[in-house]
Formats: structure tokens, sequence, C-alpha cells
């Protein structure tokens, strides 16, 4: 996606960008703004509709762990839009030139939108991803929260490598469980979370599923035992569709 501005600003005259039109190189998506074929579909309808990519998704799209369901096109912008499968947030169009918010603008919207646990687990995304304390991030955000989510911030760690893992932690505490993020196990190495000499791990497919690994995870799993702990495994689904089991 591109604003009239930053085409001219790479050289780029009226009559080329009409000659780009007409070739389908660009599509022109709303006075001033175009897209180019490859341009992101989410993003392409936050500028069409009025605003700009916003909270969920434009924080998937940067790439970092989301909750499921949120469903639909999450913008911010100016002009009202009810439409089915568009979730419109209000706010001044602070980043003018760029049709998808930064992280620090995406965060702030989802602290309305998005659930306390799920928002706690996208902070963490973002700090482990960003190498960022908490402290950076209080002040990647302030003046744009509330004291509400800015209080929320104390239950963040930057520690934290999953959603997943996140999420359990969040609702462990939630219980008054005393919680350790990636305890170190001498002789095996880091498990997500300990609660006494309960470890806990938040498999994924992405790292659990080779051959190599599940012989690891086995092999981990038998040592921690004879070393007095209780290892478990968790899975995304467990998680988030089987949790009262």
């Amino acid at each position: 996606m591109y604003s009239r501005a930053e085409l001219v600003a790479l050289g780029e005259t009226d009559s080329m960008l009409r000659k780009s039109v007409r070739t389908g190189a660009l599509t022109r998506v709303r006075d001033g703004w175009y897209a180019a074929t490859d341009a992101n579909p989410a993003a392409v309808e936050a500028v069409r509709r009025g605003g700009v990519l916003s909270c969920v998704s434009a924080l998937d799209l940067h790439g970092f762990w989301v909750a499921p369901g949120y469903p639909g096109v999450h913008a911010r912008g100016t002009r009202a839009n009810d439409r089915p499968g568009f979730c419109r947030h209000h706010g001044r169009l602070h980043r003018a030139g760029s049709a998808i918010d930064s992280p620090a603008l995406a965060l702030a919207c989802a602290a309305k939108c998005m659930r306390t646990e799920d928002w706690i687990a996208v902070v963490d995304s973002v700090l482990n991803t960003k190498k960022m304390t908490v402290e950076d991030m209080r002040s990647a955000l302030d003046g744009l929260i509330d004291y509400e989510a800015i209080r929320l911030l104390e239950r963040c760690d930057p520690d934290a490598e999953s959603g997943t893992e996140s999420i359990v932690r969040v609702r462990l505490r939630a219980h008054n469980f005393k919680v350790a993020v990636q305890p170190r196990i001498p002789g095996v190495g880091r498990y997500d979370l300990g609660v006494g000499r309960l470890l806990i791990e938040c498999d994924s497919k992405t790292h659990h599923m080779g051959e190599r690994d599940y012989e690891r995870d086995r092999w981990r799993d038998r040592k921690v035992m004879l070393a007095g702990h209780l290892p478990i495994r968790l899975t995304y689904s467990t998680v988030f569709y089987d949790w009262e089991d």
C-alpha cells in the first residue's frame, strides 16, 4: 500500500501513476492511495473504507502472536462503517502516510478490543520479539492507553516465548499459583513454566512434531522425572478449546 506522497517521493509522477493504474500494476484504492498487486487484502480493505489497518489485524501482519477469536478486518479511522466483518476503532490517523498502524498504536486499539489475557499475551509477544522490557513498552504506550491497560503491563513478561505459554501463565496466576517463567533445569534446559514440582510445556506442531523433537521431548521428561519433577504437556487445542478439562 502506498500513499501518493510516498510514490511521488520515490520519483513517480501523476502521469506515471495513471499509466500504472491502466496497466494494472497499481490499483487506486481511494483518493491519494494506491495498492500494488501483492498488497495485503486486509490493509487494502481498511484503506478503502477510510481508515488504516490496526488492532488485531495489524499486530498479526507485523508477525506477533494473536489469540484466536477475532475475525474480520480491524481498522482505525474517522469514517463511520458498520459493515459485517469490519471492526472499526475511533481515533485520529496519527500516521497518515502509512496504511498499517505501528505496533504501539495497534496495541492501544487492541487494549479496547481484546480479552485481558489475550492482550497480555500479544504484549508478551511484542516484548519478546523486539527484545523490549516492560518499561520500554510503558514508554512506547505512554499517552495511548488508559490506566487499566497500564496496570495490565505489570502482568506481562518478556521472557514468554509463545502466546499459549502466556495464556497458561495468566490463567494459573489468576488462581493464585506461583508460576515461574522459563525455569532452567540442570542438565536438561528450560521448560516453559514451573509451578512447584510441576513443569509445563506448551507444545506447538511447529517445534514438537518432528521425530527428533518427539524423542528429545521424551528424553527431557524422563530426566526431569528422575530429578523429582512432574512434567506435563499442553497443546494449543487443550489450552483454547479444552481448558476446563
